[in-house]
């Protein structure tokens, strides 16, 4: 079984990933990881607080538009390769370290970036 790691930014490299993909001939149990990996906000200390709710909001945006991002490239990928497993995973941290994470835990045989 091939597994393949897709870490997705945004829509036009994440299409352009699955279209690299499709060219190629794999085994019918490939299974994909459609991952990609939210930044946690960094705030500076001037003085004055900001609120955890203000957070928190800015956080769930952000992963609302990342899970529908992933399932748009779910679709787009299925289109490709119908008999595939698919999973969908939203991180959180620095980008490099939560894929080379993700790849090791997994066992991932293939990453393919954008």
């Amino acid at each position: 079984m091939t597994k393949i790691l897709i870490p997705v930014e945004d829509l036009k490299f994440g299409e352009a990933q699955i279209d690299f993909l499709a060219k190629h001939e794999l085994p019918a149990e490939t299974e994909f990881t459609l991952m990609t990996v939210i930044t946690p906000l960094v705030v500076q200390d001037y003085g004055f607080a900001v609120p955890s709710t203000y957070l928190d909001i800015i956080v769930n945006e952000d992963e609302k538009r990342s899970k529908k991002l992933l399932h748009e490239l779910e679709e787009k990928l299925k289109k490709k390769f119908p008999s595939a497993k698919v999973t969908l995973k939203v991180a959180m941290g620095a980008a490099a370290g939560e894929i080379l994470h993700e790849a090791k835990e997994e066992a991932h045989d293939w990453i393919v970036m954008g």
